[in-house]
């Protein structure tokens, strides 16, 4: 632990129960509490005992007995006896007064210090008692109203503006505070408690260089004066030097070893310092002087979760909860245990109240933007950090929190930005390495990410093995992206041996995915859901191996099972959905998703999934209806904005949808869907210009995103015709920051307007410039197209030889067989390349439709894997096409048909994809829905693979009216 940021000035004691403070800065992601500041306080007690005197009965004298032995509780008994019997003992009720106000009970401090007045025992300090326990009841305000100066002079009337000063000062009115304290000197220069409150008020106020002055001059005068060496240590403790202040805290203990305050600061030292077992002996010591102190079952909570002996704190934090609005060190303690226990909705609003607490802490806002953005809640992570930033208070853990944002929302850039800045002010920063890796992964440079992650492994402490097991997984799972099987191995291997079984499960079940081992994926998911019963990873698993084995009605139960035992978790409801609509359910899908929304109306996901499916139905009313609903902030979600924006435009609000769209790349600038949505909305309403601005805006950002590049050629092609077009492809081909991906978007115009011979001119000279086997298939595409089929056969072959792992070149090899109807050759070729990327989803799909043709079983199998690794309208079509012609069943033919629906409804130009369709629509009995979809393509124009067989479904439909 190291020292705490801020100090407040010593106060009375039951008052600093109810008004102390407590300040811990988490110095990473819930990492060791760092540092306390408590004012628990408790006024000094000089001359705390008064003299015994001939006559005072003898449990008077047992009471100063115990008072000089620390036994608090005894002389408080003994106390309570005297009065009892002498109830006119203003000594007694006195002292007793002051045993209770160190005792925390100010209200019996209050009535001991009036009877002290009425027998007439020390007018001053009875009456500076009196103030004392009004202060400590938190009734400053009527302190005020009670206790005017009026007519009163000398030490009496310094004493009550020393008591209005301290009041002043618990409400902040350090001014008045300031005037009070003036007036007592003028009464009595050395009126008690008038140079500690000073001193207090110049910590108040922030100034501890003055607090120190006080502090050094009146030590000169009194050198060992334990209320001044309090204060001392409190500032040592403050400013980083914990061990001197336990050395200060020592000696004034020893000088007023009844002092409570001292002990507590004693303690609080000791965990500055970081020495547990000193602060657990000394917390054992005050213990028994404070049975029953809130301040040392507050320290006592504080060590339990130093400890991580979190049910332990959890249980002293319950009992302290009826103060934690007077102690915001509670709710601090409380957001972190709650987050150790995983309660994170909890953690997060206890975080909250502590900064509300504390507006002007940056260690409050540092945990609720950590909580918040573990529990995802972005937005209130944001607001935190910007409070930080607006006081210049960005550290490296801040900035690894907004990188971690940014990421998130796609601000690609300024993620790159933040972390770096975060290694830069801390080499060694392991969050600031794993923000990179992640920002590498999701742009979708995994052998990058891999390099970021093996950077970070290499600096991971041996000791943290959480940490180990977190990089581990991580690592594995970039190495899975780059298809690296070696290194997933050697992950599940490092897991296993640290002993995170289910962690190595899941990661060897995803590589059993990518080579298709379903049989080794079921087994391993088998072993994840005996190490974590319930798990829902392993669930959503075997669901898969359900799909890909066809059982869909196996995954649709076991998938109903978990939404049942999980209905909150966003994951399995949708995935059940999804394969409610795939099965042609769409009903159950959207009563699915109702029920889930119904559950957790501010779960985003189930929104946007209602959304899209209402959107993909063309149920815009309905759809209407939703938006309408939702709570404004909802509403402003990237996802919801983007999904708004598609339902105006669709309705033909455009100008509607062009702000949802500025107002989503507003809050996610680096978003290219979001940013081509809006170039296209643009052009709709005829403002070109504007959709020219936001493909450069986006250009700017990200010199090298292709898509936005191929938009902008587009938007020359539309505006100005294809010479412009071909020009601006030039235009930026040119420039160093464009490429190489600019290298491609000649070919690609050219190939678009059928130019084959300047298309295969184009890619062929990018490709000489910048090998590549995407530039290299775009050439050999381009000679096939035109005719040139030797000179395509050759570059194929020297590309291949160039490039001999290349997945691209063997699906292009597998391809070119396909066209001259080598059935065998293209199954060869795909084959290779799923021993090179098993994941390949065209290779999956055309593989197949080849053995669909051949009549081999496992057609249906290799489809089902394509649709499910990327559900694109292609395999779609494919698996639509083999379930509707396989083994009959009502159950696979509604499959059939919902798949090649949505295949033709999200690329309706594909007349080959449109014939599947109407043939599915024709064996349902919707023949004049098949009608209307064939029609268009059966023209004699028309020239597609499946044309003779469209015509002929066709008439043999008409025939059938």
């Amino acid at each position: 632990m190291t020292a705490p940021s801020t100090v407040r000035p010593e106060r009375n004691a039951a008052h600093e129960r109810e008004k102390g403070r407590a300040m811990m800065k988490p110095a990473s992601i819930m990492r060791s509490v760092r540092s306390v500041t408590l004012s628990l306080a408790v006024a000094g007690m000089a001359g705390f005992a008064p003299a015994a005197h001939a006559g005072q009965p003898r449990s008077y004298q047992r009471a100063q007995a115990a008072v000089a032995h620390g036994k608090l509780l005894d002389a408080r008994l003994d106390l309570l006896n005297a009065v009892r019997r002498h109830p006119h003992d203003g000594a007694a009720h006195a002292l007793l007064g002051e045993v209770s106000l160190q005792l925390g009970d100010a209200v019996s401090a209050e009535r001991e210090a009036r009877k002290a007045i009425a027998a007439g025992y020390q007018p001053n300090r009875s009456l500076a008692l009196l103030l004392r326990s009004y202060v400590a009841q938190g009734r400053s305000i009527a302190l005020l109203h009670d206790f005017p100066i009026g007519s009163a002079t000398g030490v009496h009337a310094a004493v009550i503006a020393v008591g209005r000063a301290r009041a002043n000062l618990v409400l902040a009115r350090f001014d008045r505070a300031e005037a009070d304290l003036a007036r007592a000197a003028g009464f009595a220069p050395d009126a008690p408690g008038l140079y500690e409150t000073r001193i207090d008020l110049a910590i108040a106020r922030h100034d501890l260089a003055a607090a120190r002055r006080m502090i050094a001059a009146r030590l000169k005068v009194t050198p060992a004066a334990p209320a001044l060496l309090r204060r001392e240590a409190q500032l040592d403790i403050g400013e980083g030097q914990p061990a001197r202040a336990a050395t200060i805290l020592q000696r004034a203990n020893a000088a007023d070893p009844l002092n409570t305050r001292g002990k507590l600061l004693l303690i609080q030292a000791h965990l500055a310092a970081g020495a547990l077992p000193a602060a657990q002996a000394e917390l054992k010591r005050a213990a028994s002087l404070l049975p029953h102190s809130a301040g040392l079952a507050y320290f006592q909570a504080t060590i339990d979760v130093d400890e991580h002996h979190w049910h332990r704190a959890s249980a002293l934090l319950d009992h302290l909860g009826g103060i934690a609005t007077q102690l915001p060190g509670i709710l601090y303690l409380r957001a972190r245990t709650d987050a150790a226990l995983g309660q994170p909705a909890a953690a997060l609003t206890a975080a909250q109240k502590f900064a509300a607490q504390q507006p002007g802490d940056s260690a409050a806002q540092l945990l609720v933007a950590t909580l918040a953005v573990r529990s995802g809640h972005y937005g209130v992570a944001s607001r935190s950090l910007d409070k930080l930033a607006a006081a210049g208070k960005l550290d490296a853990q801040a900035l690894d929190l907004r990188t971690a944002i940014e990421i998130h929302d796609h601000k690609w850039n300024q993620a790159e930005q933040d972390a770096l800045q975060a290694l830069k002010a801390d080499p060694k920063d392991l969050a600031a390495g794993i923000n990179l890796a992640e920002l590498a992964q999701q742009r979708g440079d995994f052998k990058a990410a891999e390099q970021r992650y093996r950077a970070v492994l290499a600096g991971v402490p041996a000791s943290a093995s959480a940490v180990l097991t977190s990089v581990e997984i991580r690592l594995g799972s970039a190495a899975l992206l780059a298809n690296d099987a070696p290194t997933v191995t050697q992950m599940v291997a490092a897991l296993d041996k640290q002993g995170a079984t289910p962690a190595a499960a899941q990661l060897q079940a995803k590589l059993d995915f990518r080579r298709g081992d379903l049989d080794a994926a079921r087994a391993d998911l088998t072993r994840l859901l005996a190490a974590r019963p319930g798990s829902v990873t392993a669930q959503l698993g075997l669901a898969r191996v359900d799909l890909l084995t066809q059982r869909p009605d196996a995954a649709l139960k076991r998938l109903t099972a978990v939404v049942k035992a999980h209905p909150a978790d966003p994951r399995p409801v949708l995935a059940l959905a999804a394969l409610q609509r795939t099965m042609n359910q769409p009903d159950a899908a959207l009563a699915t998703l109702d029920r889930a929304h119904d559950r957790a109306p501010d779960n985003v996901a189930f929104v946007a999934a209602i959304l899209q499916q209402r959107l993909a139905a063309k149920q815009f009313t309905e759809a209407g209806n939703l938006v309408s609903t939702l709570p404004a902030a909802m509403q402003r979600q990237p996802q919801i904005l983007l999904l708004r924006a598609k339902l105006d435009a669709a309705q033909g609000r455009l100008d509607q949808a062009a702000l949802n769209l500025q107002s989503l790349l507003a809050a996610t600038p680096d978003d290219v869907t979001s940013r081509l949505a809006l170039a296209h909305i643009d052009m709709a309403r005829k403002q070109p210009q504007a959709a020219e601005a936001v493909i450069e805006a986006g250009l700017a950002r990200d010199p090298r995103q292709l898509a936005l590049m191929q938009a902008r050629v587009g938007l020359a092609l539309a505006r100005h015709g294809a010479g412009a077009a071909e020009q601006e492809a030039k235009r930026l081909a040119a420039a160093p920051d464009h490429m190489p991906e600019a290298g491609a978007l000649e070919g690609d115009l050219a190939l678009s307007l059928h130019h084959w011979a300047k298309a295969a001119a184009a890619f062929k000279a990018a490709y000489d410039a910048n090998p590549s086997p995407a530039l290299a298939a775009g050439a050999i595409r381009a000679d096939i197209q035109g005719g040139h089929r030797d000179a395509a056969l050759a570059l194929l072959k020297a590309a291949s030889a160039r490039f001999p792992d290349s997945v691209a070149l063997s699906d292009m090899r597998g391809s070119v067989a396909l066209s001259r109807g080598d059935l065998k050759a293209a199954a060869a070729e795909y084959a290779h390349s799923l021993r090179l990327a098993p994941q390949d989803a065209v290779a999956l799909n055309n593989l197949a439709w080849i053995e669909a043709k051949s009549g081999k079983p496992d057609a249906e199998a290799l489809a089902e894997r394509a649709y499910v690794g990327a559900p694109t309208p292609q395999t779609a079509d494919t698996l639509g096409w083999i379930l509707l012609h396989g083994t009959p069943g009502k159950a696979r033919r509604a499959r059939a048909a919902a798949l090649l629906d949505a295949a033709h409804r999200e690329d309706p130009a594909d007349p080959s994809i449109a014939y599947h369709d109407a043939a599915a629509l024709a064996r349902t009995g919707e023949r004049g829905k098949a009608i209307a979809i064939l029609k268009p393509i059966v023209t004699p124009k028309a020239s597609f693979a499946d044309h003779a067989a469209a015509a002929a479904l066709l008439a043999k439909l008409e025939r059938q009216g």
